[in-house]
C-alpha cells in the first residue's frame, strides 16, 4: 500500500522561501525541505538565514541561502529571474517575508502617515510583485505554486 505521505512528496522541487530567517518562514523552509524540496532561503540577515540553512542541513535536507529584500520593488524583477535562472526554474515560491519601518512597534497616536504608508508599501508591493515576477516565469514552465502568508494581525491588532 503506497502511503499518502508520498502524494504529497515535494522531492526534486525547488522551492523559494522569501522572510526564510523569519519566524514562519524557517519553519515553512525546513517544512517544505522535510517533503524533499530543495529550499532557498530568501531573505535580507545573512546571519539568521546562515542559521537556518545549516539547521536544516544539519537534519539532512537540502537547503541553500539567497540574499533578496522583498521590500527592493525596483530589483525584484532582476533578482526573481536571475533566481529562475541560477537554479533552473521554480517550483513553489512562498512570501512569508514581513518588511517593516524601524518605527513599527508605535503606538497608535504616534504612527504617523508616512510610516504607515511606507509599511504598506513594502509589504503589500513587496508580496505582489515577486508573485507577479514568478508567475510570468512559472507560467513558462506551466507549472508552479505560489502561497503568500498574512498575518493575524491584519484583523486583530498586535499588543506590542
Amino acid at each position: 500500500m503506497r502511503s499518502y505521505l508520498e502524494k504529497f512528496s515535494l522531492k526534486g522541487k525547488i522551492a523559494f522561501v522569501s522572510g526564510g530567517a523569519g519566524l514562519i518562514g524557517s519553519e515553512v523552509s525546513r517544512a517544505l525541505a522535510d517533503a524533499g524540496a530543495r529550499v532557498v532561503i530568501l531573505d535580507i540577515d545573512r546571519v539568521k538565514a546562515e542559521e537556518v540553512k545549516e539547521r536544516i542541513r544539519d537534519a539532512g535536507f537540502n537547503s541553500e541561502y539567497e540574499c533578496f529584500d522583498i521590500a527592493d520593488t525596483e530589483n525584484i524583477e532582476k533578482t526573481v529571474n536571475a533566481l529562475f535562472e541560477k537554479y533552473k526554474g521554480a517550483d513553489i515560491w512562498v512570501n512569508a517575508a514581513y518588511p517593516k519601518t524601524e518605527d513599527w512597534r508605535a503606538s497608535l497616536e504616534e504612527v504617523n502617515v508616512d510610516s504607515w504608508r511606507k509599511n504598506i508599501d513594502m509589504h503589500l508591493n513587496g508580496y505582489y510583485f515577486s508573485a507577479q515576477k514568478i508567475a510570468e516565469r512559472m507560467k513558462n514552465q506551466n507549472a508552479g505554486s505560489i502561497i503568500n502568508f498574512a498575518s493575524i494581525y491584519g484583523i486583530v491588532g498586535p499588543d506590542f
